[in-house]
């Protein structure tokens, strides 16, 4: 499943925030989950591709349980920074927020 729709499908079935932060592409897709993710698997790293960068397979909240997204190329942006998606440990929670490009 797509990153995009695996995000749309959380959003949709539990009501999560999402907030937007406007930039020339896209909105970073942010918002909290009551369960941390389970450990990160071991992927082999494919060789470097000129034009692409590699984001690395990471797990992604479907409203329900976290499911493993492959890592894959990115056609990269010249003079942009591309920040991978992660989850992060907050009190309680674990925020979520989806790989962007960084604009500024």
């Amino acid at each position: 499943m797509r990153l995009s729709t695996c995000l749309s499908a959380a959003v949709l079935a539990t009501g999560l925030s999402v907030i937007g932060t406007p930039s020339s592409s896209a909105a970073v897709v942010e918002f909290d989950i009551d369960q941390g993710p389970p450990p990160a698997r071991v992927e082999v790293v494919p060789a470097p591709r000129d034009g692409y960068i590699y984001e690395p397979g990471h797990y992604v909240y479907d409203g329900h349980a976290y499911v493993w997204h492959d890592g894959e190329y990115i056609r990269n942006r010249e003079g942009h920074q591309y920040v991978p998606s992660e989850v992060q440990r907050h009190g309680e929670k674990w925020h979520y927020r989806g790989g962007y490009w960084d604009d500024d």
